[in-house]
This record gives C-alpha cells, structure tokens and sequence, in this order.
C-alpha cells in the first residue's frame, strides 16, 4: 500500500494561457480508490500523467510514501497506468500481451504462464490466452489491459477514463471488477473520469477538480449532501437554490424562511436540497405551495417542474409516482435534515 501526496503540482502547456494544474495539493490515502473527477479540461487526466510520469512538472513534487518520485524514470517509479483506449500489441496474443511486463523483466516463461493464468482468472476470461485483441470485445480488452497492470505488482494503480467506452451494462461489470480486484490486491488506485456516478460507484474519496484546482475532496456522500460552494452542489445534481441570510437553524429566503438540522453563523448564503428529497405531501412545516409546471417521466423516477405563485422561483422535485395534474396546486415539504446552506462571500 502506497499513499501520493502532491505538494504544490504547477503545470501549463506552452500554448495554454492558463495552467492545467494550478498549484495543487492532495494526500491520496494509501490502499483506497480515489476518483479524480471533472469536466473536459479540468486538469484530472494532466495530474494522473504527472503522477505516472509521463508529464514533467514546472513546480511542485510527487511522493510515495514521504518519498520524492519526481527524478525516478517512469518505469521504475512503480505506477502503472492503463490508458482509455487500452493500447494492446496486436500481433501478440492475450497471453502475450499480459505477461509482456514480466518477460520485459527476465521471469522465466514457466512463471510467466502461471502468474497470466492466474490474471485470466481474476478477469474472468479463463480461456481467451490463445486469442488476439482483436477477437475480443472492448470490455474484454479493457479487462486485459487491468491485468497487464496488475501482473507486474504496482505500487500505484492509475485508470484513465476505463469505463467511458463501455455499454452500459459492460459498465457495471467493469465498475464490479475493479472493486473486487483492488480489495483482493489493497492497491492503491487513482481513476479518472468525467462521469459522476463511475465516481460516486467506486470511488472511497473524491476530489473534483474545475480550472486545475481541487474544489472539494471528500466521501460521496459529502459531496452529493455537503457541498462546500455552488459548483460542487450544481456538479452533483443540485438543482434547488434559494438566496437565504442563515440565522442559526432557519434560513430566511424570499419564498419564506425553513428549519434546517445544521446550525450556521448568521450571513448571507444559499440554500439548496437534492430533488429527491423534496416530498409532495401535505405537512405542517417547511412547506412551499406551488403549481405544477411541468412533469417529465424520467424511466425510474417522474422530474416535477413547481412554479411558486407571485415569485420566479422553480423548484425541481423527483418522485416515483406520477403525484398530480398539470398546473395542479401541491404542497412540497423540504425535510430540514436535506437543506444545506452553502455560504457565499
């Protein structure tokens, strides 16, 4: 197990007016799944490279365990990264292509067959060592690339986007499979992705990362319920925002003020709550009247558009059952549990 810490990491390409890494910072816990998640362009895919290796750094140092790494070549510096698009040989065999760190390394071919075998079975794909890349799906491919990581015993597992261009189904398996593969091995892992719930699904820790910089780095939970600022609370879904002064456990907002569980210092903030929180129910308090707007089926859950009479405000409400009609009146209840204020300079 090994944990990466990043002190300060500056980067910027030549053609760039802005860096792709801003003076970062993060401790990577050791022997956990870290999901470096974020737009195009956020800098996670740049970090991930310089992390392996394969990207020098203007300013700034890489650590495996308390160690700088920054002057060891990327081949000995025992991160291994296993690219979107898998770059397997294609005139090697699966065999081949999987053992080829180990014969690079001068193991005798008997343990090479051996230790292949015993990834083949870890992937699930027992009987394809005789086949070409090109005999094999993607997700099988990409299966095989995991393995040609994983043989060579890394210190430091790194996956660029491994599941983005996967079927949706071949997604769960893969999400499935490198969950069980890093508990068997306790390696640590570092994956980046664009996709919120890639991360949210295999991720123990999260760091969302906007313009180069960190923005939250914390649980999915955390995340999903605690947002730190409006764009991490936006980037997870929340679609509710209500400009409140926070007074201890209420939150005076231009719809009318509502009990929240966390007592915040008094200032001037947002409110907001998940959709899926928000229930349409009758109750007596931290209730908003409205009129239905607008009502989508969205395959596992209805999105209801609520219109507030004599006010701009919309709010966005999910539920699993089709509640009322058009432009019908209801009554929608925010659990003071689920609101979170969100300060703002």
């Amino acid at each position: 197990m090994t944990q990466v810490s990043l002190r300060h990491i500056h980067k910027q390409y030549a053609a760039s007016l802005t860096p792709a890494v801003n003076r970062l910072s993060l401790d990577i816990p050791s022997g956990k799944i870290t999901a470096l998640l974020g737009a195009s362009g956020s800098g996670k895919t740049t970090l991930l490279k310089i992390i392996a290796g394969l990207l020098p750094v203007i300013d700034g140092d890489v650590l495996f365990d308390g160690r700088s790494v920054l002057s060891i070549p990327t081949e000995q510096r025992g991160a291994v990264m296993v690219f979107q698009n898998h770059l397997l040989f294609p005139h090697m065999t699966i065999e081949q292509n999987i053992g080829f760190g180990l014969k690079m390394r001068g193991v005798n071919a008997a343990l090479i067959r051996e230790r292949v075998a015993e990834m083949l079975a870890l992937i699930q794909l027992p009987d394809v060592n005789k086949r070409r890349p090109h005999q094999l799906s993607g997700g099988q491919q990409q299966r095989v690339a995991l393995a040609r990581a994983l043989i060579i015993e890394p210190r430091v597992l790194l996956l660029d986007e491994p599941l983005s261009n996967l079927d949706a189904h071949l997604r769960d398996e893969m999400r499935d499979l490198i969950r069980q593969v890093q508990q068997t091995f306790g390696i640590t892992t570092i994956i980046v992705t664009h996709d919120q719930q890639d991360a949210v699904v295999l991720a123990d820790v999260i760091a969302l990362m906007r313009d180069g910089e960190v923005q939250q780095f914390d649980s999915p939970d955390a995340l999903f319920n605690r947002p730190i600022n409006e764009q991490v609370a936006r980037f997870f879904g929340s679609v509710n925002f209500l400009t409140c002064t926070s007074d201890g456990h209420v939150a005076r907002t231009e719809v009318g003020p509502f009990e929240i569980s966390s007592q915040m210092p008094s200032q001037r903030a947002l409110l907001t709550i998940r959709p899926e929180h928000i229930r349409i129910v009758q109750a007596s308090s931290n209730t908003l009247q409205g009129v239905i707007e607008v009502q989508q089926f969205m395959g596992t859950y209805y999105r209801i558009l609520v219109r507030v009479p004599e006010s701009s405000v919309k709010i966005i409400a999910h539920t699993t059952t089709l509640p009322n009609q058009m432009a019908e009146r209801v009554t929608l209840h925010f659990p003071p549990e689920h609101l979170w204020i969100i300060p703002q300079d």
